[in-house]
């Protein structure tokens, strides 16, 4: 067996330089990325109180709409939702380039999502609602914000538990993946409903068409082709 292993008395090791970290580790202890993790680290650190404060005002919001319309109501809360919306923008980038949801460059995928967020807002602006109160309109646009920080920090200590639990990177897809199809469903829902009490069910469904889905079907196709 010693002679199998050394022969000749050299010692053999394989030409690939042996095993290498799995991909999520590998990509987050590369310089620039690892220097992207850790000022977002310091981030939500900072923010942590807007955080949990943001977290107790979306619970009703998740049991039903009228909150959502309420909230327009609240500067304070609004402002604070939005800063913090787009203070976790980055994690959710992250986290999808971290776990190789996609395995894009990670400007690709930051390109891809601000260009899904621009065609989204113009949408918004473009669209005539004449039936919808522009308070009930600014609701439904805002709700993908407010909800968007439900996943980042979804996302969050799902992607902390891998860390901890040493936890299988494919089974962790899964659960992100789960993770996003209940937001954004939850999403459509909430929004469905602050438009349907407006003008009905039916053009609830060809605005959400129009607003929402259209530019989310986008964004999947573009990530899932280009990126």
């Amino acid at each position: 067996m010693i002679l199998q292993i050394f022969p000749n008395g050299q010692l053999c090791l394989p030409s690939d330089g042996g095993a290498v970290l799995p991909g999520s580790q590998a990509w987050a202890l590369q310089p620039v990325n690892a220097a992207l993790i850790i000022l977002e680290a310091f981030v939500v650190l900072f923010t942590i109180r807007d955080i949990l404060a943001l977290c107790v005002s979306m619970w009703p919001c998740i049991q039903r709409w009228k909150p959502l319309v309420s909230l327009e109501h609240n500067i304070q809360q609004a402002r604070m939702r939005d800063k913090v919306s787009f203070l976790l923008m980055p994690v959710l980038i992250l986290v999808v380039r971290g776990v190789e949801l996609r395995t894009a460059p990670l400007g690709w995928i930051a390109a891809v999502v601000l260009a899904y967020y621009v065609v989204r807002r113009i949408f918004y602006a473009l669209i005539p609602h004449r039936k919808v109160n522009s308070e009930y309109w600014r609701a439904c646009m805002n709700a993908a914000s407010l909800f968007s920080v439900m996943l980042s920090v979804l996302w969050l200590l799902t992607v902390g538990a891998m860390v901890v639990l040493w936890l299988p990177q494919d089974v962790v897809r899964w659960v992100l993946v789960g993770e996003l199809a209940f937001c954004m469903g939850l999403t459509f829902i909430r929004q469905a409903e602050i438009l349907a009490s407006q003008c009905g069910v039916f053009l609830s469904f060809l605005y959400l068409c129009a607003l929402e889905i259209i530019p989310v079907t986008g964004l999947v196709s573009v990530l899932m082709l280009v990126c």
